[in-house]
C-alpha cells in the first residue's frame, strides 16, 4: 500500500458489530402485524438497537421456507458480549424480541447464527468506519483512489 493509503486506514478504524440472526419455525412477528423492523433507542434495556426481516417463505413447499430476524449489537454492547457465551447471547437477544413485540414465542428460536465482523481479517468490524480528527483533512483525497487492481468504495 501507498503510504498515505496506509497512514488513512490505520486512522479508520472500523465499528464494533456483531451481526445475529434468530430463526423460527413460522413469522411470528407477521402474523402479529409487524413487519420486523425493531429500532430501538434504550441501550441499557435493549443491546440489539436494529433488526430487519429476512424470511424467505415458499408457497409451494412450505417446509423449505426460512423466517428469520436479523439484528445488530453494536458499540459498547459488542464489545460487552464478547465475554458471555453465545448461547446467552441467543438468550438475550431472543428474549428481547419477545418483550418488544410481546410475542412469547420469539424466546425460542430454532436456530441461532452470529457473526462477530471484528474478527473478520479484511475488515475488521463493521458497518462502518470512524475516522479521528483530522484524518479526513490529512489523507481524504486518497479515499476511493485505487492500488493497482483493488478499487475501495463504500
Amino acid at each position: 500500500m501507498p503510504v498515505t493509503k496506509h497512514q488513512l486506514w490505520s486512522r479508520f478504524p472500523m465499528g464494533t458489530c456483531l451481526k445475529t440472526f434468530c430463526v423460527y419455525d413460522k413469522p411470528y412477528w407477521s402474523d402479529a402485524g409487524f413487519n420486523g423492523l425493531l429500532l430501538a433507542d434504550d441501550p441499557e434495556k435493549y443491546p440489539v438497537l436494529g433488526t430487519l426481516d429476512y424470511s424467505f417463505p415458499n408457497p409451494q413447499d412450505p417446509s423449505r421456507s426460512l423466517y428469520c430476524l436479523i439484528g445488530f449489537v453494536s458499540g459498547l454492547h459488542s464489545s460487552n458480549w464478547r465475554d458471555m457465551s453465545e448461547e446467552d447471547r441467543k438468550k438475550a437477544i431472543a428474549e428481547q424480541y419477545a418483550d418488544f413485540w410481546k410475542i412469547p414465542e420469539l424466546k425460542n428460536p430454532i436456530a441461532y447464527y452470529e457473526r462477530d465482523w471484528c474478527k473478520e481479517r479484511y475488515s475488521g468490524g463493521c458497518y462502518t468506519g470512524v475516522m479521528g480528527i483530522g484524518t479526513l483533512t490529512l489523507y481524504g483525497q486518497t479515499l476511493r483512489d485505487p492500488v493497482g487492481n483493488i478499487y475501495f468504495a463504500g
